[in-house]
């Protein structure tokens, strides 16, 4: 198609009126749909990780555990829960700059630092259960097995997670040079 008939065409095409109100609706935070899926997320991580804080002194036998043991267990679920409210509110002020480049300069530098976050965190979350499960149990050949097994497939949990970041982090690195 030449530049004169896509002119035409352009002027030709009717754009429907939007009133006011509607916009400010449509640019709503909540209205986002990746907003509502940080929210979807975060409320159903927060209900299992409430529900397992309600119930693991009973179900998981705290009562058994020391206070210490239990203090590292629910500050461990705490954190969880403080990184995802810090990862959407971050999530909801996606511009930060005075042009478009600058703002996704800044968004992959906090793009960045939620990655180290999300792994400290969700390190943090594995040591701590890890902690809390194997605390007072007596070793054996198949227990050490076992920890070892459930420690190599943290790993692989962490390595995936900082994988899945590393690739959104690029995708919007290459949406930037292509602009």
């Amino acid at each position: 198609m030449e530049l004169q008939e896509m002119q035409v065409l352009w002027k030709t095409r009717s754009t429907p009126h939007i009133n006011t109100t509607e916009l400010k609706k449509m640019t709503r935070d909540s209205n986002h749909p990746v907003i509502k899926r940080i929210q979807l997320q975060l409320l159903v991580e927060m209900i299992v990780w409430a529900v397992i804080l309600f119930l693991y002194y009973d179900a998981f036998d705290g009562e058994k555990r020391p206070r210490a043991i239990n203090l590292v267990f629910i500050i461990g679920f705490l954190q969880a829960i403080a990184y995802n409210l810090s990862g959407y509110l971050a999530a909801r002020n996606l511009v930060h700059g005075t042009d478009l480049n600058i703002s996704i300069s800044n968004h992959i530098k906090k793009l960045k630092n939620l990655r180290f976050t999300a792994i400290c965190s969700r390190a943090t979350l594995m040591l701590t259960i890890l902690l809390f499960f194997c605390y007072g149990l007596e070793l054996n050949a198949k227990r050490t097995i076992a920890i070892s097994i459930i420690a190599a497939i943290s790993c692989v949990v962490l390595y995936l997670l900082y994988w899945s970041w590393t690739i959104k982090i690029e995708r919007i690195r290459k949406i930037m040079t292509e602009l």
